[in-house]
């Protein structure tokens, strides 16, 4: 097989420029403020991810302990149109290391399974008194 002038075949000399190649965009990432792994996002970080992602509107952002994890629950609208979700308002739990949704329910082999219990019980804790 050839060589170039560094005693490099061909494939090794591409597979050294693509090294550089990530490190340099790996270097530009973080100068451009993305978080390294590790470094949890803030919930401002979290609510523009979530809004440019899907194209709803944040209304709420909580920090939660999901599974182990630090993470935001997100409470989200869709926007109006004329379609049945105009509107609608959900939750999503949002990993707050990886900005990444995290799984609420599983499917099992009687259906659907909670992973966790509901959001709401894990924010707003029953305190054992009726309003």
């Amino acid at each position: 097989m050839a060589k170039n002038a560094n005693g490099l075949s061909p494939r090794a000399a591409i597979l050294g420029l693509r090294g550089i190649a990530v490190a340099a965009l790996f270097g530009a990432a973080l100068a451009l403020g993305a978080s390294p792994a590790g470094a949890a996002l803030s919930a401002d970080q979290v609510k523009r991810q979530v809004e440019t992602r899907y194209g709803v509107t944040v209304l709420r952002i909580e920090a939660v302990t999901e599974q182990g994890r630090s993470a935001y629950a997100v409470t989200i609208m869709n926007p109006g149109g004329a379609f049945n979700e105009a509107f609608q308002v959900n939750t999503l739990v949002i990993d707050a290391e990886t900005g990444r949704p995290i799984v609420q329910y599983r499917q099992g082999p009687g259906g659907m399974q909670a992973a966790a219990p509901p959001v709401s019980s894990r924010t707003r804790p029953n305190t054992g008194s009726t309003p």
